[in-house]
């Protein structure tokens, strides 16, 4: 009887241990609320020249942000949190989490408050010449010929070698 009694309430432990674990087991796991991050290494413009980088990332060159973001230039890399991107001047405080294929465009805000920003477009590494653009060409044109770089995860890094300056 004594032992049949232990059976018992070994059974039921056993139960209960297996209904705790399933109800832990069953916890959702939290989804990553942070968004895409771009880190340009090899940057060779200098913060005696430039105070802020940012990025414009998008699918076009005429309507080109979905993702915008930008730090304070110091040393030769930069991690930039993107946003997404509403028109000219105007972005969400909400982070960007898209992938595919985009057009990637850095800006350069110079030292002074007169001066105009530098851009430099995704090239990978090609001149302007070399992929048939110039200062002339269309939004249609230079859509149609600048590479697109392929975004697949939420952080990514591409060498400042990879950017050409505006024509």
């Amino acid at each position: 009887m004594k032992d049949r009694n232990k059976n018992f309430w070994l059974g039921i432990l056993a139960l209960v241990l297996v209904f705790g674990m399933t109800v832990v087991g069953c916890e959702k796991e939290p989804e990553d609320e942070g968004g895409s991050t771009i880190t340009i290494t090899g940057i060779t413009l200098t913060s005696a020249e430039y105070s802020r980088i940012g990025v414009h990332i998008g699918k076009s060159v005429s309507g080109l942000a979905s993702a915008y973001g930008s730090v304070a230039l110091s040393g030769s890399s930069a991690t930039i949190s993107l946003v997404n991107y509403i028109h000219e001047g105007s972005y969400e405080d909400v982070p960007w989490k898209e992938t595919g294929d985009f057009i990637i465009r850095l800006w350069f805000s110079p030292v002074g408050a007169n001066s105009t920003n530098t851009y430099y477009h995704y090239t990978n590494g090609k001149t302007f010449a070399e992929l048939g653009l110039n200062k002339d060409s269309t939004l249609a044109e230079q859509e149609a010929k600048l590479p697109k770089y392929t975004i697949s995860s939420s952080k990514f890094t591409i060498d400042f070698s990879k950017f050409q300056p505006d024509p």
